[in-house]
Parts: C-alpha cells; structure tokens; sequence
C-alpha cells in the first residue's frame, strides 16, 4: 500500500476571505484640515484598497479550485493504490508455483558451468 497523506489532502479546507472586515478601514473623502498633500495620499489608498481586494477576491476564489484539486487528488491517489494493490494480489492467484523460467533456466545453465577448485564459478576466479 502507498502510504501518502490523503486524509490531509482530502481535509483540505482554506479559510474564506473576509474583505468585509476590511472595507471600514478604507475611508474615502477622509481629507481635511488644510493638508495639501491629503488628497493623492488619498487617491494613493483608494486605488491600492480597490486593487488589493480585487487581487484577494482572486486568491480566496483560487484556494476554493485549489481545495477542489486537493480533494480529487486523494480521491485519484486512493484509487490508484486500491487498484495496483488488486493487480498484485491478482498476479499472485495466476502465477505459477515455483521459480519464473528465466530463473529456473539460470540456475540449470549454473549447476552445468565449470566450476574452479574452491567451487566458484571459473570465469569468476
């Protein structure tokens, strides 16, 4: 059996964005008391709040496809693992009792080879 961590990608559950808990902090027309420079600052974090909600938005939808992914994943593995461990049970029921011929043909071609005074093979010593 593979023994791989399905149960951690199955329980995979990223934690939804809230960005309404963001929205109050983003104040506009927050400018006053004779500052020059307020309203680019202003302009500046008006545009950087609207970009990076837009790009949080993208990140919490993509962890939703990636829990997908991690969810098949498992399912794929689990699978997969069930499957290759029948084909080996089923391989064991069908294959023949004793040595595969290849070996059988090796071990006789080895009985009949020319041995050296300590027994060891002659091309061997």
């Amino acid at each position: 059996m593979i023994k791989g961590m399905t149960e951690y990608m199955a329980a995979f559950r990223p934690r939804p964005l809230d960005l309404g808990r963001v929205a109050p902090h983003a104040a506009p027309g927050g400018c006053g008391g004779g500052v020059l420079e307020c309203p680019p600052f202003q302009a500046a974090d008006e545009a950087s709040t609207t970009a990076l909600t837009t790009y949080l938005t993208a990140v919490d939808q993509e962890l939703a496809r990636c829990q997908e992914i991690a969810v098949a994943c498992a399912d794929d593995y689990l699978r997969a693992d069930g499957a290759g461990a029948q084909s080996l049970v089923r391989a064991g029921e069908t294959a023949p009792l004793g040595p595969a011929p290849v070996f059988a043909e090796a071990a006789r071609l080895s009985r009949n080879a020319r041995r050296g005074p300590g027994g060891e093979l002659a091309g061997m010593s």
